[in-house]
């Protein structure tokens, strides 16, 4: 067998986000993104707070970004607020991929995403990085 990597690692979770037996409206585990898809934040974001009983009152489910980053930056501390955090994995594609977990999980899901070989960047991360 040959090297498992991160890129192989991402693509696997993007089996799980996008392919045919994978995540479904009222199920979303992840906001897994085209990088020009602004239109389908907003949805993917209400299905998963509404999963996590959390009001959908994030005043990006209707708007329009003009890049996905652009959105991901302005639901961090709307996130925040509410004790959650967005957590970013790196794709090395032209996709976004990333998490809503409980603040005070962040630790801990960094710590499984490395376990997964995979990156991850916190809120303050994807921003420097974007």
């Amino acid at each position: 067998g040959g090297s498992f990597d991160a890129v192989d690692a991402y693509q696997g979770l993007g089996e799980v986000a996008a392919g045919e037996d994978g995540q479904r409206p009222g199920q979303l585990l992840l906001i897994h993104l085209d990088w020009k898809a602004t239109d389908e934040i907003g949805w993917q974001v209400a299905d998963i707070l509404a999963q996590r009983n959390v009001a959908p009152t994030w005043k990006g489910i209707d708007a329009e970004f003009e890049s996905v980053a652009a959105a991901f930056k302005h639901l961090a501390p709307w996130l925040q607020q509410r004790g959650l955090a967005l957590l970013d994995i790196e794709t090395d594609a032209d996709a976004f991929c990333a998490f809503i977990v409980d603040a005070a999980q962040v630790t801990l899901a960094r710590q499984l995403a490395a376990a997964a070989r995979l990156t991850v960047y916190d809120a303050e991360e994807f921003a420097a990085r974007n």
